[in-house]
């Protein structure tokens, strides 16, 4: 199969969804790489890598989409892309169609069948994708909130560490999935005095075997997230809300109760959702203030650290790639399940029921499309 390689074009991205040593992998498995020019350079990667693996280095984006059946990616498709988009491709790539009307629409126009990483399943019920990028946002959440604290950077410049002679300064993480988790071992790690707040009480168990004995874990309620906010020096939010879900755990109003300094870093980044106030930033522009409450919400922190979210997505994303190339898209779908989860939409259908719900579009099967 041939397979497209594109340079990233989201703000501040640095990843390339393919590193050259994936590609050797799937052209001794005798499949055609295709690789934008400079598509690998964030991440540490040359055109001289690609090419001695035996990748064809392609001058564009529209030369990749017309040379490659098979778009491997990292973000979203954008807009300047949407004409190259045709019915015989493939689309794997972190897509988040529910929060992307104009993308979805596009997808659907062209036909192609798009796969999305966040909704691909395994065998345990995980997302063997989005589960090693959330553990490195999560960390990356707390290192940007322990720079942007600075006061070069605009913060009240409290250093997240714990200090000979000063009290411990507090940081609260809210979800403890795989980025709070993460955020929360590496904020412990500082000696700083850490709550983490969450309704699973499997995650919170395994927290409690990961983290500190002087982590505080505590069930989430609205009050008990109030509560534990009010004199936190950093607030890491890492629940993602869902889109028909009413209310909000830390509101508006609730800013104006939060220590003066304090700092929000947003790794779900969901408009509306857990944080009342939250949206996506960029990287280049990463922070607003909202009732003298700075919030950071970057919805692409691994980006900043390219050379190693390269390389966990790369080998996370490979066994899915070779099966597609391999068996070819329908085939793929027909035999692995846990693939198919990750199907937003095929044949000119949205095959995502939460993206379907969110748009007000008709749902479709993707089992019954196969068939």
């Amino acid at each position: 199969m041939k397979i497209g390689i594109l340079k990233e074009t989201k703000d501040g991205e640095q990843r390339v969804a393919c590193t050259p040593q994936s590609a050797l992998i799937l052209i001794e498995a005798e499949h055609d790489i295709y690789v934008q020019s400079e598509a690998g350079l964030g991440s540490g990667f040359t055109d001289g890598e690609y090419e001695k693996v035996g990748a064809v280095i392609c001058q564009n984006a529209e030369q990749v989409y017309k040379e490659s059946i098979l778009i491997y990616k990292v973000k979203e498709i954008e807009k300047r892309d949407y004409s190259y988009l045709k019915e015989h491709h493939i689309i794997l790539s972190f897509l988040h169609t529910n929060s992307n009307e104009s993308e979805m629409r596009a997808l659907i126009a062209s036909k192609c069948l798009a796969i999305a990483y966040e909704d691909i399943t395994d065998e345990t019920g995980e997302f063997p994708i989005l589960k090693p990028m959330s553990e490195l946002a999560g960390k990356v959440a707390f290192i940007e909130g322990l720079s942007q604290l600075q006061t070069i950077h605009g913060g009240v410049g409290v250093l997240l560490n714990s200090i000979l002679g000063l009290p411990t300064p507090r940081v609260v993480v809210i979800g403890p999935g795989h980025a709070g988790r993460a955020a929360a071992e590496l904020a412990a790690s500082f000696g700083n005095h850490v709550i983490l707040l969450g309704r699973g009480l499997a995650n919170l168990e395994k927290a409690q075997q990961l983290l500190p004995k002087t982590t505080e874990l505590l069930y989430a309620t609205k009050d008990t997230v109030r509560n534990a906010c009010l004199e936190a020096d950093l607030i890491i939010n890492c629940v993602l809300w869902p889109k028909n879900r009413e209310g909000h755990l830390i509101e508006e109003s609730d800013l104006k109760e939060l220590k003066p300094g304090c700092l929000i870093v947003d790794v779900s980044c969901d408009e509306g959702g857990a944080i009342e106030t939250s949206y996506a930033t960029t990287i280049s522009n990463p922070t607003y203030e909202v009732a003298g409450i700075r919030h950071y919400c970057v919805d692409n922190l691994p980006a900043l650290y390219g050379r190693t979210a390269t390389l966990v997505l790369s080998n996370a994303t490979l066994p899915y790639v070779l099966e597609l190339a391999n068996k070819g898209g329908k085939k793929a779908l027909s035999d692995n399940p846990h693939l198919r989860q990750g199907v937003s939409t095929y044949k000119g259908k949205v095959t995502l029921m939460e993206t379907a719900r969110k748009h007000s579009m008709e749902y479709y099967s993707i089992v019954d499309m196969l068939n």
